[in-house]
């Protein structure tokens, strides 16, 4: 279940959106539109409504960007990340997006961020709480074209597969894409990749057949 996703320049969004699922206080039918994690009291329910050209639909492409980012590998490092800024703003079109993403895949939390600009993901992490600190799966940086991956200090993946990761990670995928690619398990990542894939589904447009 999302928590909180939480996206700046992007589109129609030139400063941080903020879409939080985190229950108040009310307590009036909570029975029916919350449910409880590990203490959190989370929405099972969204609703975005707002005037015409609000930037409504720009949150859900956000959240479909984030998703195709997280589960579709590219087949080469040319390809366009297909990320577009806030283009009304000179410096704001050249600078890159940040999207945030706080969740649970089961009773476990997870963050999941990423900065992106038209050609490459420059930064990436992952987060998960196994307790009530967080531990890092890894952490991804982008210099000179190359991607650079840093695993956290609980992961435990032999030689033979951090390098098969770190080569499969092209500059305009995520890790968590990259790992679709690969032949071994990464637990961490599986249920990650996992909850994208089937329980994400992809944004309904007018034109979708």
């Amino acid at each position: 279940m999302i928590l909180e996703f939480k996206f700046r320049n992007f589109r129609s969004a030139k400063d941080w959106q903020v879409l939080s699922f985190e229950a108040s206080s009310d307590k009036v039918a909570e029975e029916y539109y919350c449910t409880t994690i590990n203490d959190t009291k989370v929405l099972k329910l969204g609703i975005l409504y707002g005037a015409n050209a609000s930037g409504k639909t720009n949150v859900l492409l956000a959240l479909d960007f984030f998703r195709r980012m997280a589960i579709s590998p590219k087949i080469n490092k040319t390809q366009s990340t297909q990320f577009i800024p806030f283009l009304l703003d000179d410096a704001m079109k050249r600078e890159s997006g940040v999207f945030e993403l706080t969740f649970f895949v089961g009773d476990v939390k997870h963050i999941y961020t990423i900065e992106v600009d038209n050609s490459a993901v420059l930064k990436e992490t992952l987060k998960y709480y196994p307790g009530k600190q967080p531990a890092e799966v890894f952490s991804r940086e982008t210099i000179g074209g190359i991607t650079h991956i840093q695993l956290g200090s609980k992961i435990k993946l032999n030689a033979a597969e951090q390098e098969k990761l770190q080569v499969n990670t092209l500059s305009n995928m995520s890790v968590v894409s990259a790992y679709a690619t690969a032949n071994f398990i990464f637990p961490e990542l599986e249920r990650v990749y996992n909850y994208f894939l089937k329980q994400w589904l992809p944004i309904l447009l007018p034109q979708t057949e």
